[in-house]
């Protein structure tokens, strides 16, 4: 029973990978419209996993900490930061004030096993990084069943 369940749910989250990539594909716009009408864009990352936890390495270049927003929702997790630039130069005979305002939102689908209660998330040199563990999952025991007479 082992080789074909653990095939079976292999095949899903391969399908599960290839829809988030359908998805992705089909938004991947530089830019996608923010309901405030500020463009977001969809940070760079990368994703490893291994049989002990899923880790995510996200890309916010100038963002302050203050501004990212990690949320889990809908089985996933949810990345967002702001980032507010503002220049001014203040010369005798002018001044000058220009203000750029961007953000970034990503989501990410989360293996059923992860085990959200053991998150972990660190922001560094512009790199966010979140860590989360997985529940180990109890393997289905064979037994053989002999009939009565």
């Amino acid at each position: 029973m082992s080789d074909w369940y653990d095939s079976f749910f292999e095949e899903i989250r391969a399908m599960q990978k290839k829809i988030d990539r359908i998805s992705e594909d089909f938004s991947s716009k530089k830019f996608l419209p923010s309901i405030s009408g500020k463009e977001m864009q969809k940070p760079l990352s990368d994703v490893r996993e291994n049989e002990k936890e899923i880790s995510f390495f996200v890309d916010l270049p100038g963002v302050s900490k203050e501004n990212i927003e990690i949320e889990l929702k809908n089985e996933g997790l949810e990345i967002k930061a702001q980032k507010r630039i503002e220049f001014k130069q203040d010369k005798k005979d002018y001044k000058l004030i220009e203000r750029s305002y961007s953000g970034y939102s990503r989501f990410y689908s989360l293996p059923s096993n992860a085990d959200t209660d053991k998150l972990v998330a660190e922001y560094k040199n512009g790199v966010l990084s979140v860590t989360i563990p997985k529940k180990k999952v109890m393997q289905p025991k064979n037994k053989k069943i002999k009939l009565l007479k």
